[in-house]
């Protein structure tokens, strides 16, 4: 064999190593993560979308096996396939916190508590002229929503959910109901900080 080829058959089992030790040291570290299956003083990132306009990624730092507290940042753009609305862009930043109930080892279901600002830019051209006028809209809100995560091992999850209240205060509005979907996963990363 050539030496290049020795070379590269040894960053990939070193590229391999370094995949699977974090989930085995993991579980060594906590005796614990076996019989729960959920990541514990762990930093995630995530991504996640929903049936509204928001797709985004987020951090995520799970404080124990209950709680998880995060941010998430959404971004959408449209281009405005109206006759009047020319361009329209917004941005989210929501805070949240994912309180995880009691259930089997790696199915769990959770309720989220979230904080949500959103600033919007909207192009609209004026019916009287054909210039486009541009003008920003912005929001915060509080909302519930209630969902379910699965943890195949102790550091990947799969989550799902429908946000079920949603207090907005600009302008002041209630709603209730099943209005918003949400799926996305979660990479949790073990970095050995105790």
């Amino acid at each position: 064999m050539k030496n290049s080829s020795l070379i590269k058959i040894f960053c990939i089992m070193i590229m391999l190593f370094s995949a699977i030790s974090p989930t085995i040291a993991q579980d060594e570290k906590k005796p614990e993560a076996k019989k729960e299956k959920l990541p514990f003083d762990d930093v995630g990132l995530g991504v996640s979308m929903s049936s509204s306009e928001q797709y985004g990624a987020h951090l995520i730092y799970a404080i124990d096996y209950t709680l998880h507290v995060g941010l998430k940042l959404g971004v959408y753009y449209d281009t405005g396939n109206d006759k009047d609305i020319q361009a329209s862009t917004m941005v989210a930043f929501t805070p949240f916190a994912k309180y995880f109930l009691a259930a089997n080892r790696s199915f769990k279901p959770f309720i989220m508590g979230a904080f949500s600002f959103k600033s919007q830019t909207v192009s609209k051209q004026s019916f009287s002229s054909t210039e486009i006028e541009t003008y920003q809209k912005t929001t915060t809100s509080l909302s519930a929503s209630v969902g379910a995560e699965w943890f195949p091992i102790s550091s990947f999850g799969i989550f799902g959910g429908v946000k079920g209240l949603e207090l907005l205060f600009d302008p002041t509005e209630l709603r209730i109901g099943t209005y918003e979907t949400f799926l996305g996963v979660e990479w949790f990363i073990d970095f050995g900080v105790r």
